[in-house]
């Protein structure tokens, strides 16, 4: 969200070097990691899609994480089952929350802890790698009639397409939204793009 929640908690926007981000980086990785406590032998994914690396400063951290569906395993934060009452009491803000993303500050700057099903884990960090670039590819899907997110590349079955009366781009109605394909090196190919360039 680029850093612009900051004010929610009556802080200053702030960006930071590539280095100080790296450190922040790696440091909450490794907290969330150690902190988390699954009741399986298994080990919590956590990853940050990776910045353009041109990029001097950054406004934000964005940090990916795997969401068990198995009800049989449960993610425990410190004793709390509630991620955001965790973050609370580990960093003193209560944090912003849209969907499934959690915001809040860490040494006044904004860090996003997005979770996604594990399924979708890797495709999320890919969608998400080279800043906005995943939604600008999105963006020319979407003129093929086709939606590229954090799932992958989809096509939507839309009321329109079963009702003349509607056009197509006009109905939001969505009857069932099919996964083509998740592989990276596929939809760079249907979408004329590079992969390696994309790499």
């Amino acid at each position: 969200m680029g850093g612009n929640l900051l004010k929610t908690w009556n802080l200053p926007e702030k960006r930071i070097p590539t280095d100080e981000y790296n450190w922040i980086k790696n440091e909450l990785i490794s907290k969330f990691k150690t902190d988390c406590k699954i009741n399986r032998p298994t080990q919590l994914w956590v990853n940050v899609a990776p910045s353009i690396r041109a990029k001097d400063t950054h406004g934000d951290l964005d940090i990916i994480v795997g969401r068990f569906e198995d009800p049989d395993i449960s993610m425990h934060w410190k004793e709390e089952n509630d991620f955001g009452v965790y973050l609370e009491k580990e960093f003193g803000y209560k944090p912003f929350k849209n969907s499934n993303v959690y915001s809040f500050p860490y040494k006044g700057f904004q860090v996003d802890v997005t979770f996604h099903p594990m399924h979708d884990f890797n495709m999320a960090v890919d969608y998400s790698s080279w800043g906005d670039l995943g939604n600008i590819m999105g963006r020319v899907f979407h003129k093929m009639g086709l939606h590229f997110g954090h799932s992958g590349l989809s096509f939507w079955i839309r009321q329109g397409l079963f009702d003349n009366n509607l056009q197509w781009s006009d109905s939001d109605h969505i009857y069932e939204k099919v996964i083509l394909t998740n592989n990276m090196i596929e939809i760079c190919e249907i979408g004329g793009f590079d992969y390696l360039r994309w790499q």
